[in-house]
């Protein structure tokens, strides 16, 4: 990456975002040029069940003249450390001769490769020197598959409990993404 200038290295971020289905939905935080990361403090939620949502408050159905039990929410702090992703190509000088079709190819190539590493680790990253992804988070939420169920399908009951394990507020901006080479049941 020091080799590469910085209308080259925004040009391939640019073309990453417009060529991912996962990057072009994962949320983007500035951080300042010389920030190697961010606390962020978030509500501390495990669970919707009563006196869990939004980290510990709690309503009640009161009697007139009686107090509600009081209650508080807690937080927690999320640690979130940039990693560095890099690609690596080389070119002769035959192929450098003609800078302007390089340019378009090398673009495109580190474009590509870049995005294909950086939405497997959205993905499935294991959190050591990458991101942590989805399908190895505690948050990870997974349904069983169907008694009899023949190997990696899909089937419509499948579809009906995961859509009902969805949080309804969720439900606006949720996404499926099928792997058509293998299907995981976790």
């Amino acid at each position: 990456g020091f080799l590469v200038q910085q209308d080259f290295a925004t040009a391939i971020l640019r073309r990453m975002n417009e060529m991912g289905q996962v990057l072009s939905r994962v949320r983007r935080i500035p951080l300042g040029p010389n920030s190697n990361g961010i606390k962020l403090p978030l509500v501390d939620e495990t669970s919707r069940v009563d006196g869990s949502r939004w980290g510990g408050i709690r309503g009640y159905w009161v009697e007139e003249g009686e107090a509600a039990t009081a209650s508080k929410p807690t937080f927690a702090r999320l640690n979130l450390e940039l990693k560095r992703v890099a690609a690596l190509g080389y070119a002769t000088e035959e192929l450098l001769a003609d800078a302007a079709a390089m340019n378009i190819i090398f673009t495109e190539g580190f474009a590509e490769e870049i995005l294909f590493k950086v939405e497997d680790a959205v993905i499935e990253g294991d959190g050591a020197g990458k991101p942590q992804g989805i399908l190895n988070a505690a948050c990870l939420v997974s349904v069983s598959k169907e008694t009899g169920q023949t190997a990696a399908t899909i089937v419509h009951n499948n579809l009906k409990k995961m859509w009902a394990r969805l949080h309804a507020r969720s439900r606006s901006n949720a996404v499926w993404f099928i792997n058509h080479i293998r299907v995981l049941w976790r």
